[in-house]
């Protein structure tokens, strides 16, 4: 894994991150920003626990690159998550938030009749953190009817709408 424990601007400019396990792991307070298009991917393998982006504690800006997360041989991962056991008691003074203006977004194994594309912790949840979606497209899974959080959490930004196309939900202004 990629570890961001400072502020950094990540530009993909085509450019692909293949990872066996976790591909980018954001932690202490770091605000992290991608831009370009280009892969990350998790898991490849399909035999690892694994995110394609972890965001442990900080913020990250979301604003393109195809994201994908393999499967934990036969468990589901999640390909972005939010939160980290490890700060579990701790989770209100973790807070962190991911902001999503574009993209592409999958996770290839689906579990408790979902595909758990976008997922934040729950006490990282009830401490304050968040998802919010301005834009992107993600497969199979819509951000807002998320069934990983319960109750159930619309992650799409305030005047945006997520619409079904095909396989995917396409987040957009209104």
């Amino acid at each position: 894994a990629l570890m961001i424990t400072k502020d950094a601007d990540l530009h993909l400019n085509g450019c692909d991150i293949l990872a066996e396990s976790d591909a980018l792991v954001v932690d202490n307070g770091a605000k992290f920003t991608v831009n370009g298009n280009g892969d990350v991917k998790a898991a490849i393998n399909n035999d690892k626990s694994a995110n394609a982006l972890w965001l442990k504690h900080g913020t990250a800006y979301i604003n393109g690159g195809n994201w994908y997360v393999g499967a934990d041989g036969e468990k589901r991962n999640d390909c972005m998550y939010v939160g980290a056991a490890t700060y579990k008691a701790t989770a209100a003074e973790h807070e962190s938030h991911l902001i999503i203006t574009g993209g592409t977004f999958e996770a290839a194994k689906e579990e408790d009749g979902q595909y758990w594309v976008l997922n934040i912790q729950d006490d990282f949840n009830k401490a304050g953190s968040t998802i919010t979606v301005y834009g992107g497209s993600f497969k199979n899974f819509d951000p807002a009817n998320n069934k990983s959080e319960n109750p159930v959490v619309n992650f799409v930004a305030e005047g945006y709408e997520s619409v079904a196309d095909g396989e995917y939900f396409v987040v957009k202004a209104k």
